[in-house]
Formats: C-alpha cells, sequence, structure tokens
C-alpha cells in the first residue's frame, strides 16, 4: 500500500452537491509531497532515516478507520527486526495502558510478560536494569498502535507530556498511528513527528488487482465482481471500496455468495469506521 509524506493543511469545505465517485476526495490532504512504495518507504525512511523533521526518530503513520495502519505497524515490526541491527521491537496496543502511563505499562506489565515468557515469576532486578541498558544504548523501537483508543480527553497532548518526561523513552524510536480524525481534530502537541498518510486504494487498479489476488484461486468469480463494480449506479460502492478494510468484506460477502447487495452492509459503513 503507498503512502504519502503529508504536509498538514486542513482542506477547505467543499462547497455545493459532490458527486458519488468523489467521495473519499473530500478526506485527502491538501498537499502530499511525495509517495512511497512499501519497500521504499522501509529502506529510505526507516534504515536511511531520511525523513525531514526527526531523522527518522518520530515518525506518525495516519488513516482512515480500515485503512491499513495497524496491519502496516505489523510489517513494520517484522522488517525493523530483520533488516536493523540490534534492534528491540516493543509493540504496545495504547488501549492496554488503561490510564497506566508508558513508561510504567513497559516496566511493570510489559516486562512482567517477558519475564513470564522465560520461566520467571516477576521482573527481576537484573531483567530491569538490561532492560535500561538497551534503552540506552539506542537499540529499543516503541511501534505504539492506536492512538486513538487511548484513555486521555486528548492522546495527542498526553502522550507528547510522557515522551518529553519518559527519560529513557526519549531515547527510542518511535512509530506509531492514528486515526486522522484525532490527529487533525484536536491541538497536536506531537509536531516533532514526520507524518505519513495511508493512502486508499486506486480504482479501478488498485481495487482490481486486489480482487484478482482474492480470488486467485477462482478467477472467474473474480472477474464477475469486477464486472458488477463497473455497472451504473455504482459509483458510491466503487469510492467506498477503496478502503482496504472495505474491500475485505466486500470480497468476503461476494465469496460466500450474497452478490453485490452485500455492498449495502459497506454503504452503512458506520460498522466498519466509527
Amino acid at each position: 500500500m503507498p503512502l504519502g509524506l503529508v504536509e498538514r493543511k486542513k482542506p477547505s469545505k467543499p462547497q455545493g452537491d459532490i458527486s458519488p465517485e468523489r467521495g473519499s476526495e473530500l478526506y485527502k490532504e491538501t498537499e502530499i509531497t511525495k509517495t512511497f512504495e512499501h519497500n521504499v518507504f522501509l529502506d529510505e525512511v526507516l534504515k536511511q532515516k531520511n525523513t525531514p523533521k526527526s531523522q527518522g526518530k518520530r515518525i506518525a503513520i495516519i488513516g482512515e478507520p480500515g485503512a491499513g495502519k495497524t496491519t502496516l505497524l505489523q510489517q513494520i515490526a517484522d522488517w525493523v527486526s530483520r533488516e536493523i541491527d540490534q534492534s528491540i521491537v516493543i509493540w504496545v496496543s495504547l488501549a492496554d495502558l488503561r490510564g497506566q502511563e508508558l513508561k510504567s505499562y513497559l516496566f511493570e506489565s510489559w516486562l512482567t510478560q517477558v519475564a513470564e515468557k522465560i520461566g520467571k515469576a516477576e521482573a527481576t532486578k537484573q531483567l530491569k536494569d538490561d532492560f535500561v541498558a538497551l534503552f540506552n544504548q539506542k537499540n529499543v523501537w516503541l511501534l505504539l498502535d492506536g492512538l486513538d483508543e487511548m484513555s486521555a480527553s486528548n492522546p495527542l497532548t498526553e502522550i507528547a507530556r510522557q515522551f518529553r518526561g519518559g527519560g529513557l523513552i526519549s531515547q527510542v524510536r518511535i512509530v506509531l498511528t492514528c486515526r486522522v480524525n484525532l490527529w487533525d481534530g484536536t491541538i497536536n502537541a506531537l509536531d516533532d513527528f514526520d507524518i505519513y498518510r495511508s493512502l486508499d486504494f486506486s480504482y479501478p487498479e488498485q481495487v482490481e488487482r486486489f480482487i484478482q489476488k482474492w480470488f486467485a484461486a477462482i478467477p472467474e468469480t473474480g472477474k464477475q465482481l469486477c464486472t458488477a463494480l463497473k455497472e451504473s449506479g455504482k459509483e458510491r460502492i466503487q469510492d467506498l471500496v477503496k478502503n482496504p478494510l472495505r474491500l475485505t468484506l466486500l470480497c468476503l460477502n461476494w465469496q460466500s455468495g450474497d452478490g453485490i447487495a452485500s455492498a449495502k452492509a459497506v454503504r452503512t459503513n458506520s460498522i466498519i469506521s466509527e
């Protein structure tokens, strides 16, 4: 999935009626200064640290619900573990903090889970000392998923405070994900982050490529879905399924035999996006 390096400019409100096929255009950034294919992003941004603000140390991946942010973060975790020497990747779903500060969560809850996996009942002093040493060696990557799910009145301000006051946390490399509505909708204290936007699929090229891969074992079924999407009156569905999660749901429903009528579930996308 391509990513866009975006400048933060809030789009102006649209005037007049908007055609169905242009619906998703309302949510695109006013200016995308550069787009990356997946492997180029990993190499240039994460390995070469070629970013405008943070030299690859602070990365935010924002996007609409279902745009594949968590999937991308998982791919980043795997890639960093393989490709960046001596890297220690720590994954945190920010919803799991439940009001606990990130540093406390790492040294209590997360490290206790590590201790249990190596056969210890709790995190010993030696284990904690070794953990601190990893931070001091600047080998730790924090991958923080779902900033919008964090329990705080303003998650961006709260996590920024913890980054600045976290001592050891200030030494790590951070990649976080966040829904675009939160990132744009409140006071944003994370102004030192380089911001990348996960882009929707293009229609018909990337949408049809996804469908073809999905139905690789039964290609005729995939062709039927592509044909059905092209029918007159399906413009709004064409726009909706540019979102990877909605497209996945449509393929699942089509495979189950519900046909294009199953797109009704995609159209009422509150079950997905909210």
